[in-house]
């Protein structure tokens, strides 16, 4: 912007400001205060009810007064320019979680890496992190988290946690990892082989999705799957 577009612009806030707050009525905020306002990071509508005034009333000032005065961005693109600031605050910031952190720390002391994943943003820059993923020495793995606990059906028989398993996943990622920690029990992070899970439980099938069954207190009787061979 040139130096007479500049003077301009400022000869033209310098009006508005004025007749904005020579007229203004309801608003309890002045026209500088609602500058600074909306040059932050609070929604029109936070600052809306702020000033004592409707977010349609607000949106209208925003775009007759400020856009055009003051070169602000559309409603739009405001709303945007927000969000992905927050988000990139969010991801600078220390990922807090109290499960990854037990599942960290149980892997690290056996040797493993593990670090967070990001979600596929329709072919974009990947900005959420994945819940359900993690990378375990570098290979993507699905995450289970099994805090359940049911008794078999027979006396006397072991109790088990369960989760359910799609055929998608297990062809997506190259281990499974179960991190099984009900209440009362033993917590325990099991690394399957996707593979050998989908040998098991979708070969010569179409079924997509299955429920596993992890054993809690001991190996049964025949079990289907040896779940409990691969403890970390």
């Amino acid at each position: 912007m040139g130096k007479k577009a500049q003077r301009d612009r400022l000869a033209a806030s310098d009006r508005a400001r004025r007749r904005f707050d020579k007229r203004r009525r309801k608003c309890r905020l002045s026209f500088d205060e609602l500058h600074r306002r909306l040059i932050g990071s609070d929604s029109l509508e936070t600052i809306a009810k702020d000033a004592g005034i409707s977010g349609a009333r607000l949106t209208y000032l925003y775009n007759s007064l400020f856009v055009p005065t003051l070169g602000l961005p559309s409603p739009r693109r405001r709303a945007k320019d927000i969000l992905a600031k927050r988000r990139a605050m969010a991801l600078a910031g220390p990922f807090r979680d109290e499960s990854l952190e037990r599942v960290r720390r149980r892997l690290e002391a056996r040797g493993h890496s593990v670090e967070s994943t990001f979600c596929d943003e329709n072919g974009g820059m990947p900005r959420r992190r994945h819940k359900r993923r993690l990378k375990v020495d570098g290979k993507l793995c699905s995450w289970h988290r099994m805090f359940n606990s049911k008794q078999g059906r027979k006396t006397a028989s072991p109790r088990y946690s369960t989760t359910t398993m799609g055929r998608l996943t297990l062809e997506k990622t190259k281990f499974v990892l179960l991190d099984v920690a009900p209440p009362r029990c033993k917590p325990m992070i099991l690394k399957v082989p996707s593979k050998a899970l989908r040998r098991e439980y979708f070969s010569g099938t179409s079924r997509h999705r299955v429920h596993i069954y992890v054993p809690l207190d001991r190996i049964p009787d025949n079990p289907r799957f040896p779940f409990l061979d691969y403890i970390v």
